[in-house]
């Protein structure tokens, strides 16, 4: 029996298997759902496949990604075959490549809907504002992996998927006024990790303010993990942290050279805020060009508590490293051992009556470098004098911040890619006890910061090579590989 024949009697005997099990359902579901785990089956589509005639295997696949996708049931892999696919979209929110909803199958291990390995897919929604390319609506434990969007990648009412080695541009929807350019968008969601993604170069959304034209939007969605990704020419901001987000971690990201900023936090839900924001070892580099919305590299708007900064890498931003720019909203943060170095203007910015007292929680251990100043209801253009103004808010702010040249090794001679902003050395100088004592993203230089595909995997004695962006453990005897730790209550399998 040839392999093409082989493949397609065992998408035959699993499409049988499917029927018994929807035949039985209603009398065993708990051995039923036993049974579909064992029969979890992969499922192909090429441009060379047909809908109507194949089966799914990979010498007989189907033709469309649309269709292959809602074929798919809970633990199954759909890969898809080298090409260019056209994949219009009508819907924001719904995409165009999306699996069945729950009403029809609650999914309950992970689904994949992947790029088959070593192949170049690209998924073309159009000119733009495309809507919805690919993603999840109204299902769980679902991976987008590998594409090359040119689209939006949206996860909606989701929880448990993940969205990770990807290339998104263009996006943005059409939404009646009030449209939105991101190119990726995690919303009504819990227990989502976006990892590794390329998120560059989108347009505007038809309506939308300029605040709506962030590459990417997190918006009323909990326990959101965001690391290793690349942020880029934006039409305006990197990524918006918007209404009523909880629990996001935002980490090992490299966004640079958007025309507003890097990040931007805002809450405009009545009663809403968003809590407990963890953004640390990010490296954030020419950001805010056009003094765009927000004002800074990282911007903290309103409604939120809890935000935690510390351990990030600000170069070059054109208005500020840090702002925190309206007052009268209900606003918690803490920043250390951040590195700031050559804005523009200020490194830290607080604006339009907003307080240092009762808002800014802790402040020290940051080291700021280069002609820049600071501004709190005027500008204050040396460490000492922001010290004393910081202080009349917070007790012991700023106290053992310095100014010093963090010592960037800068091999490409631009700081064009992350690894530029490793350091010469890394002095014991921060915060320290049970926080990193080293300041910047950068704590020993071994960390993978951006892309995956630019940091060498390290290496254990036993078993042998750890995956990019794990650590070795216990080592050097038993050694074990393992990411860093994520969140509490995070669930990704």
């Amino acid at each position: 029996m040839t392999l093409q024949e082989t493949s397609t009697l065992a998408a035959r005997r699993s499409t049988t298997a499917r029927r018994i099990i929807a035949f039985w359902l209603p009398l065993c579901v708990g051995l039923v759902g036993f049974a579909h785990t064992a029969l979890a089956a992969t499922y192909y589509v090429a441009e060379n496949g047909n809908d109507a005639t194949g089966v799914g295997s990979i010498g007989s696949p189907w033709r469309a990604p649309q269709f292959g996708a809602q074929q798919l049931r809970s633990g199954d892999t759909l890969y898809i075959r080298a090409g260019t696919y056209n994949v219009p979209s009508t819907s924001h929110y719904i995409p165009a490549i999306t699996t069945v909803q729950r009403t029809t199958q609650a999914f309950t291990s992970l689904t994949t809907i992947a790029a088959y390995p070593g192949e170049t897919v690209v998924l073309d929604g159009g000119a733009g504002p495309t809507n919805a390319t690919i993603g999840t609506y109204n299902q769980d434990y679902v991976s987008i992996d590998g594409f090359v969007i040119k689209g939006q990648l949206v996860f909606w009412a989701s929880n448990n998927s993940r969205g990770q080695n990807n290339d998104v541009s263009i996006g943005a929807d059409n939404e009646s006024g009030n449209g939105f350019g991101d190119v990726l968008r995690v919303q009504r969601c819990s227990n989502i990790l976006i990892r590794n993604n390329r998120l560059h170069d989108n347009v505007d959304g038809t309506g939308g303010t300029s605040f709506n034209q962030s590459l990417s939007v997190i918006y009323t969605s909990d326990h959101v993990v965001y690391e290793n990704n690349e942020l880029y020419n934006s039409r305006m901001g990197g990524f918006w942290l918007k209404d009523s987000t909880q629990d996001i971690t935002v980490r090992y990201n490299y966004i640079h050279d958007n025309p507003a900023s890097g990040i931007q936090q805002a809450n405009q839900v009545t009663n809403g805020a968003n809590d407990n924001t963890a953004i640390y070892q990010n490296i954030f580099a020419n950001n805010n060009s056009s003094n765009g919305s927000g004002g800074g590299a990282l911007s903290l708007l309103w409604q939120a508590t809890g935000i935690k900064i510390y351990n990030n890498t600000f170069y070059g931003n054109l208005r500020a490293s840090i702002v925190h720019s309206v007052g009268g909203s209900t606003l918690d943060y803490s920043l250390w051992n951040n590195i700031s170095v050559s804005p523009t203007q200020y490194h830290v910015t607080i604006l339009n009556s907003a307080t240092i007292a009762g808002n800014m929680l802790f402040n020290d251990y940051n080291d700021y470098y280069g002609t820049a100043s600071w501004f709190f209801g005027g500008a204050y253009a040396t460490l000492s004098a922001w010290q004393s103004a910081c202080q009349a808010g917070l007790t012991g702010c700023e106290a053992h911040s310095l100014v010093a040249d963090p010592g960037f090794v800068n091999d490409s001679g631009s700081f064009g890619v992350p690894s530029d902003f490793k350091r010469t050395s890394y002095p014991t100088n921060g915060r320290g006890g049970s926080y990193a004592s080293v300041m910047g993203a950068y704590i020993t230089g071994s960390e993978c910061i951006g892309l995956l595909s630019a940091c060498a995997p390290p290496t254990c004695g036993n078993p042998t090579t750890c995956d990019v962006g794990e650590t070795c453990q216990s080592c050097p005897t038993d050694c074990e590989c393992r990411r860093p730790a994520a969140p509490a209550n995070l669930r990704i399998e």
